[in-house]
């Protein structure tokens, strides 16, 4: 995300910001430790997440990463905020998932070894055990977030959609070998009446996006997916989408159709 945009977003205490969902007020604002942007435009029960949309990495450990700025960004999906624009519910990570990834495990949140990140070596030096607790702070920080927000959410409404979105580098040979094309990966959605939902989802996103592909085998559902789905009141539609290499103006149709996707889905949740 733009950081010069960033910037003149107020970093919010805990205490501002449930006092903020409490009164249903709209606002934008980071979390206390820099993990998260929340944007509530309005509340309703349709939640984007962007896991991955940070670039950031703590001047202290930067140094000791042999990954380069470059390799970095094609793994982040910082030029994809916008797609998500229209809905009225906004979640985003604001962390570079290679200081810590807030969609897996805690356990396995920091890519220590390359096996856990592609075979991708990210330390010349590791981060040591303070430093590591001070990503891990962080990480637990969005958790904490997401659980809060999403327990107030449910307190408002009686089902809830949630949009977890993650790009993925197009590549031939593929369901996805460009930008802005999507798949969506089921594989947290067993539920008779929450596979109704995806069919419409699905029906409504194809009037834009014709080459979507459903179960094609991208798989972007991570732990956040997998423990909102255990909520019997949500669904979560897991969706990859091709991450530009360079930033692109984002179509507004598109922006539009997954708004009015989740809301097709959401009538008969």
């Amino acid at each position: 995300m733009d950081e010069n945009l960033l910037e003149k977003i107020k970093r919010l205490p805990w205490g501002d910001i449930k006092k903020h969902i409490a009164a249903k007020t709209p606002f934008e604002a980071i979390s206390p430790m820099g993990s998260m942007l929340i944007r509530i435009n309005k509340y309703e029960p349709l939640v984007a997440l962007m896991p991955h949309t940070g670039h950031r990495v703590r001047e202290e450990i930067i140094s000791k990463m042999s990954i380069e700025e470059e390799d970095r960004l094609k793994d982040e999906d910082v030029h994809l905020h916008s797609i998500v624009k229209d809905f009225p519910v906004q979640i985003f990570g604001l962390d570079s998932r290679y200081e810590y990834d807030v969609d897996r495990s805690r356990s396995d949140a920091i890519y220590l070894k390359p096996f856990q990140c592609w075979g991708k070596k990210v330390w010349v030096n590791p981060p040591s055990k303070d430093e590591i607790e001070l990503s891990l702070q962080k990480y637990d920080e969005f958790q904490e977030l997401m659980e809060y927000l999403t327990e107030e959410f449910m307190k408002m409404h009686s089902k809830l959609v949630f949009l977890d979105l993650h790009g993925i580098a197009p590549k031939a040979g593929t369901k996805i070998t460009g930008p802005f094309q999507m798949d969506i990966d089921t594989a947290f959605v067993t539920q008779e009446k929450a596979n109704k939902s995806l069919d419409a989802f699905t029906a409504s996103l194809k009037n834009i996006a014709p080459t979507l592909s459903v179960r094609g085998g991208t798989k972007v559902a991570g732990s956040l997916a997998k423990h909102l789905s255990d909520n019997p009141k949500a669904l979560v539609i897991s969706l990859g989408i091709g991450r530009p290499e360079q930033p692109q103006n984002i179509p507004s149709t598109l922006s539009q159709g997954l708004l009015k996707s989740a809301i097709s889905s959401l009538e008969i949740l």
